[in-house]
């Protein structure tokens, strides 16, 4: 779990879901990018840059079957994803659609 968020829990609603536009993959990423986003932290913006090779591991597929799955997100309008060059390579950061994904995070009591 990314620090500072231990004590968020995310809504998401079921129109979401209820279309079946989503395969049960593109579900998991998009819950996954969720824990990952801090509006808090981020100004209100649901922005996440979590490594590859963590979303693999936790979805149990390749790399480039996660960036297939995004691909799939992305085309369908709940997520863009930005590519950046950096020192030693990419920087990459995902901006989930808040028109597109309803949802909100709040703080528990603990």
């Amino acid at each position: 779990m990314p620090k500072g968020i231990r004590n968020l829990f995310t809504i998401i609603r079921n129109d979401n879901f209820a279309s079946g536009e989503l395969s049960s993959r593109e579900v998991h990423l998009l819950v996954l990018l969720l824990m990952h986003c801090n509006p808090q932290r981020d100004g209100g913006e649901f922005i996440c840059w979590p490594s590859n090779a963590m979303l693999a591991k936790a979805m149990n597929l390749s790399e480039s079957q996660v960036w297939r799955v995004a691909k799939g997100l992305e085309a369908k309008g709940f997520i863009s994803r930005k590519v950046e060059p950096a020192p030693g390579g990419r920087k990459r950061r995902f901006m989930l659609n808040r028109s597109r994904v309803s949802c909100e995070q709040r703080a528990t009591s603990r």
